[in-house]
C-alpha cells in the first residue's frame, strides 16, 4: 500500500478516536468548571460530589480513548507501508500520550486526597487538550501530502 486512504474505512478510525477523545476532554474541563465554580445554579450546575465523579469518569474514558488511537495510529501508519514514529505528527503524538498519562495519574492521585497536585494536574491536562488540536492540524497536513 502507498496511502493511508488504500485502507479503507480503518483508516478513519485513529482520527475518529482521537476527535472522539478531544472532545470528551473538554466536556470533562467544562463539567469541572461548572462544579467547582459555579456561582449561580442554573441547569448544567452540578452538586459536587457528582460533578467530581462525572469529571472522573470522563477523564478515565479521556486517557482510554486517546491511548487506544495512540496505539491504532503506527499500525494504520505501518499497513499503509509507512514507517511509524518518522513524522512531527508521530513525535507531538508521544508528547500527547506521556502528558495524558501523567494528568491522569496526578488525577488518581488528587482523587486519593492530594491537593497539592490539582494545579499540575489542571495544567498538564490542558497542555494536551491543546497539543490535541494542534495535532489534529498536523495530522490533515500529513494526509494531504500524503496524496
Amino acid at each position: 500500500m502507498s496511502s493511508l486512504t488504500d485502507l479503507g474505512p480503518f483508516s478513519l478510525v485513529h482520527p475518529l478516536l482521537q476527535t472522539t477523545a478531544f472532545f470528551v476532554g473538554l466536556t470533562a474541563v467544562y463539567v469541572i468548571m461548572q462544579t467547582l465554580h459555579s456561582r449561580k445554579p442554573n441547569l448544567f450546575s452540578l452538586d459536587t460530589d457528582k460533578g467530581v465523579k462525572t469529571h472522573m469518569t470522563l477523564g478515565v474514558i479521556y486517557v482510554s480513548v486517546l491511548l487506544f488511537g495512540f496505539l491504532i495510529g503506527p499500525v494504520a501508519m505501518a499497513l499503509a507501508g509507512i514507517t511509524p514514529f518518522r513524522t512531527l505528527h508521530s513525535y507531538v503524538g508521544i508528547a500527547i500520550a506521556g502528558l495524558v498519562v501523567a494528568g491522569g495519574s496526578l488525577g488518581l492521585h488528587l482523587s486519593r486526597g492530594a491537593e497539592h497536585v490539582r494545579f499540575i494536574h489542571m495544567t498538564i491536562q490542558l497542555t494536551s487538550l491543546t497539543l490535541l488540536a494542534l495535532q489534529a492540524a498536523i495530522g490533515i497536513i500529513f494526509l494531504l501530502a500524503q496524496q
